[in-house]
């Protein structure tokens, strides 16, 4: 495998920073996380970060960010790794992996308090047990919390309840300039827009508010067979517009 700027036998950099600051997590520089980080579920690019970042808590992702700033670095958040183009590598810089960070907080009546690197699948078990969900799911669960926000997320009933960052309430985001900020629709605007499908760039989310609603205790499902495109597409609009 062929990486980008430095070769994989190459010894980090910051492995030996003097100013590295104390983290709680774990801030590997070993090249086999560097290499995993270095992949993602496209295989088409292979960029190779100087560290990889398993933080402990929000705190540790300040001091990253702010270390990043104070030495030219730059930094990618990476949740599952689901992207198909390098979007979660970053070539000389550093990866932050927010496996780590999976706690649910909180479950009520009508909201979810969850850490950005938790498996929609795991929070879909903690809700329903309580006869809750969230509005929209993705067809695929084993996706992160953080990483879903982060491209948008649609599923099968945004026909009614809009994409999956349409039902946040509340973000807790470390910014650019390595500061945690809590946003919400009224509060930090701007930052709670920008960030809600905003790929990563616009901050780095670490916790979410969700809405839950009633989980329906029966479905019913239809198989629809068509015999060509032109037919499915003639009738497609037609359920469109009756649901």
């Amino acid at each position: 495998m062929s990486h980008d700027g430095l070769s994989l036998n190459s010894p980090s950099p910051l492995s030996a920073h003097p100013h590295l600051p104390q983290f709680a997590g774990t801030f590997s520089t070993e090249e086999a996380n560097r290499a995993l980080a270095a992949d993602d579920f496209g295989h088409c690019l292979h960029r190779l970060p100087l560290a990889v970042l398993s933080p402990s808590s929000p705190e540790d992702i300040v001091r990253v960010v702010q270390f990043a700033r104070q030495n030219g670095l730059k930094i990618a958040p990476r949740g599952q790794g689901h992207s198909t183009h390098g979007q979660v590598q970053v070539n000389t810089g550093i990866v932050v992996d927010l496996a780590s960070l999976n706690a649910i907080s909180a479950i009520h009546e009508d909201r979810v308090e969850v850490e950005a690197g938790a498996l929609w699948s795991t929070l879909l078990q903690a809700t329903l047990a309580q006869g809750l969900t969230p509005p929209v799911l993705t067809d695929y669960l084993n996706l992160s919390i953080g990483g879903v926000l982060s491209v948008g997320g649609i599923g099968g009933t945004s026909y009614r309840y809009g994409a999956v960052v349409d039902n946040v309430l509340e973000l807790q985001v470390v910014t650019g300039a390595g500061i945690l900020e809590r946003c919400t629709l009224t509060h930090q605007t701007e930052l709670f827009e920008n960030v809600l499908a905003g790929l990563g760039q616009c901050g780095i989310i670490v916790k979410a508010t969700l809405r839950l609603i009633p989980a329906k205790t029966h479905v019913r499902v239809f198989h629809l067979f068509y015999p060509h495109l032109a037919v499915l597409l003639h009738y497609a609009s037609f359920y469109i517009f009756w649901i």
